[in-house]
């Protein structure tokens, strides 16, 4: 009898399920779930079997799982170990240009994934046009990307990110130093002082499961973006 030890009643749904965030009502619970079969279902009708552009990672139970089978696969294709291989993230300009980079197929050297849904705690994003005439847009293969960290302008902690691309390369020479086979250490933030390593965050406990190469003015570098905790949530 429900409510008297036997079947759970409605209040109880969280019991069973995954966690979706604190406080979270049963419609936004249902709303995740929704979404989470959406995208695993594309996923699962891609005939190679990559992951669909854009990804969503907070709509993945484990995302941490991806980018780790990301990097084993970068690994895998260069024939170098795991801890060789580094992480950078761009922050993409214009959304019509993602389907035609040159490492979106599962033979090209670099593995790459687009991202949507992400957002920055700490700061806001400024493209180019915003940031001035000292932040030029640039191209990675045929993606148009650009811009750099900025102020937040309201009270608002939390700014939405454009799609981001991420990419697993293998480190080489003397600039890219290998990295942390766990948190997946940026390559592009240990070669150059004007870019910051911030924590990937997800799930509702934040947990880290990556690092972002966020754009900063050079000037001043990531030191104050440092100390106003800037994060990547998914």
């Amino acid at each position: 009898e429900p409510g008297a030890g036997g079947a759970a009643s409605l209040g109880d749904w969280s019991i069973g399920g995954w966690a979706s965030g604190a406080g979270a009502s049963l419609s936004v619970w249902l709303d995740a779930a929704q979404r989470r079969v959406e995208q695993l279902s594309t996923w699962a009708a891609q005939p190679d079997g990559m992951p669909p552009t854009p990804l969503r990672l907070g709509d993945l139970l484990r995302p941490q799982a991806l980018l780790l089978a990301a990097r084993q696969e970068a690994a895998r294709r260069a024939g170098a170990p795991v801890d060789a291989t580094a992480m950078e993230t761009h922050v993409v300009l214009d959304s019509g240009s993602v389907g035609e980079s040159s490492a979106a197929s599962s033979k090209a050297p670099v593995v790459e994934l687009v991202v949507a849904g992400m957002r920055l705690r700490g700061a806001a994003w400024a493209s180019p046009d915003e940031a001035g005439r000292h932040v030029r847009p640039y191209s990675v293969g045929r993606v148009q990307c650009g811009g750099q960290l900025a102020s937040c302008p309201n009270a608002s902690p939390e700014q939405p990110l454009p799609l981001v691309l991420i990419r697993v390369l293998v480190a080489s020479g003397a600039h890219l130093q290998p990295s942390d086979a766990t948190s997946g250490d940026a390559s592009m933030a240990q070669r150059d002082p004007g870019v910051l390593a911030a924590p990937i965050l997800a799930g509702p406990g934040l947990t880290r499961v990556g690092t972002a190469t966020l754009a900063c003015d050079a000037g001043q570098g990531p030191d104050p973006w440092i100390r106003a905790a800037v994060a990547v949530l998914t």
